[in-house]
């Protein structure tokens, strides 16, 4: 068997084994993300079948790379920028290995689910939760809300109710930060909640 031909059927059997993970994250309940795996698997195959009627290519144009990856052009050519995908120059065309499509199909599979919180684990948590934003200064959280609020219902904010938002926003900042270096000092010093 050809170097060509020995790629291309190893190719094919990596994009096999995507089968399985999407049945995985079908049974985890991540449709969005078996869709995807399964569109990147379905394209590079085409991609694949595409290239083995012609001549064998190992360089792929950057709308192929972005079609067989469901990406835009303009995605792929940040990732070569940012070293994510590696690329030739021809001319003034930037063109992608077509090894380096089937490794970033592999590298894109989906990490599996994290394990599930316990119901007690999840109250716990926004016990927590609750009891950090309890700790905000009420002075500040109440005008703030209503400034929100007025905007949410679509009404205009005055140059004065602006400036007011804006310093409420930077005093809700630091207090929030304060209360959360506070809270990891606690955590550090094994301390319980107060």
């Amino acid at each position: 068997m050809s170097g060509a031909a020995g790629s291309v059927a190893d190719t094919r059997k990596r994009l096999r084994r995507l089968e399985p993970l999407i049945g995985q994250l079908e049974d985890a309940g991540q449709l969005d993300d078996a869709a995807a795996v399964r569109l990147a698997r379905d394209l590079a195959e085409r991609v694949l079948e595409n290239s083995s009627r012609a001549e064998p290519q190992a360089l792929l144009t950057t709308r192929q790379a972005g079609r067989a990856l469901g990406v835009s052009i303009q995605t792929i050519r940040n990732w070569v920028a940012a070293g994510r995908l590696p690329a030739e120059k021809r001319g003034v065309r930037t063109m992608i290995p077509r090894q380096a499509l089937l490794d970033e199909i592999e590298r894109s599979r989906a990490h599996p689910a994290p394990a599930e919180r316990s119901p007690e684990e999840r109250a716990a948590i926004a016990a927590e939760g609750h009891r950090l934003l309890a700790a905000l200064p009420r002075e500040i959280v109440g005008p703030l809300d209503a400034l929100h609020e007025k905007m949410e219902r679509g009404e205009p904010l005055t140059a004065d109710e602006q400036a007011r938002m804006a310093a409420l926003e930077r005093d809700m900042t630091e207090a929030a930060a304060r209360i959360l270096t506070d809270e990891i000092q606690r955590l550090k010093s094994g301390k319980p909640a107060a």
